[in-house]
């Protein structure tokens, strides 16, 4: 379980850096417009550096002697970002987007959820 979530935070950290250092190409994929000083550090800031800090506490949290409840707590943060995705599905519409970003932040809590889950 360990080498997915270092997988998924090494996926995040990645991300969260071209984010923050590339903010314009980064929004293009999600169709967002960034027009102005104050919209691009928003941008940076959510989607660079709470992604990077997402995908380092994901590297992290395998390390620490007591890594569940980092876990359960990576856990409900993308279950916040699920959340968000689902409440835009109902009420925006569905897109090919918002799904598949929805389902790979499912798929990331989920791992984390079990991954917090005491060894049997």
């Amino acid at each position: 379980m360990n080498v997915l979530v270092y997988l998924l935070g090494a996926i995040n950290l990645a991300f969260g850096v071209y984010a923050l250092f590339a903010p314009q190409a980064a929004a293009e994929l999600s169709e967002l417009g960034i027009e102005s000083a104050k919209a691009t550090a928003e941008y940076r800031t959510v989607f660079g550096g709470l992604i990077i800090g997402l995908g380092g506490a994901m590297l992290l949290a395998p390390t620490r002697p007591d890594p569940r409840p980092w876990m359960l707590a990576l856990a409900l943060l993308f279950a916040g970002l699920v959340l968000g995705r689902l409440v835009s599905l109902a009420l925006d519409g569905v897109t090919l987007y918002t799904a598949g970003l929805g389902a790979v932040e499912a798929a990331c809590g989920v791992v984390l959820w079990l991954a917090a889950r005491p060894s049997a």
